[in-house]
C-alpha cells in the first residue's frame, strides 16, 4: 500500500531478463559479454534474439507481437518472420538501417553496416562470409551460393543433427 503523496514505481527484474522499455532492453544487449574483442552491437543483437526468442507457432498474426520488449519479456516465439521483425526493430532502435527479405519460405533480416547489407538469421542462428571475411548480404548470397555451400561444408562434421538440417538456410 502506498500510504505517500507520491506516486509509488515498482520495478522488478527476473534474473536481468524482464526489460522495462525498450531503452532498457537495448542497455541489456550492449552489455552484453562480447563473444570476442571488438564484437559490434549489431551481432550482439542477432545473439540477443537467436536466445531469447524460441521457434513456435506464432501467438497472432497480428504485427503488434514484434515489439521488441513484449516479445522477449512475454511471448518469447514465433516463426522466422517474426524473429526477423524483432531483430530488424531492435536494429533500428538502435540507429542502423534495416530491411527484412522474404525468400519465398523463409524471412530474413539485414543491417547496413558501412554501406554494406549483412544478413543475420535468428532463426536458423547463422550467418554467412564474404570471400573477404565480411557478412554476406542475401543479394551477395544470391549471387554467390556457394558461399552458403562452403560454410555448410566446412561446419557439417562438427555439429549436431538437428543444427546440420538447419545449417543451410
Amino acid at each position: 500500500m502506498n500510504n505517500g503523496d507520491e506516486t509509488a514505481v515498482f520495478k522488478m527484474k527476473f534474473n536481468g531478463n524482464l526489460y522495462y522499455d525498450d531503452d532498457d532492453l537495448l542497455n541489456g544487449i550492449r552489455e552484453m559479454k562480447s563473444e570476442f574483442p571488438g564484437e559490434p552491437v549489431e551481432r550482439k543483437a542477432w545473439r540477443f534474439v537467436r536466445d531469447n526468442m524460441q521457434f513456435g507457432k506464432p501467438l497472432t498474426e497480428k504485427k503488434w507481437q514484434h515489439s521488441p520488449v513484449l516479445m522477449i519479456n512475454s511471448i518469447g516465439f514465433g516463426y522466422c518472420d517474426d524473429k526477423a521483425s524483432v531483430l530488424s526493430f531492435i536494429w533500428k532502435k538502435l540507429g542502423f538501417s534495416t530491411r527484412v527479405w522474404n525468400l519465398g519460405g523463409h524471412v530474413v533480416p539485414e543491417v547496413l553496416i558501412n554501406d554494406k547489407w549483412e544478413m543475420y538469421d535468428a532463426d536458423f542462428r547463422t550467418y554467412y562470409l564474404d570471400n573477404e571475411g565480411n557478412i554476406a548480404g542475401v543479394e551477395e548470397l544470391s549471387n554467390d551460393p556457394s558461399l552458403i555451400e562452403e560454410a555448410y561444408r566446412q561446419h557439417i562434421e562438427n555439429i549436431d543433427i538437428i543444427s546440420q538440417l538447419n545449417a543451410c538456410s
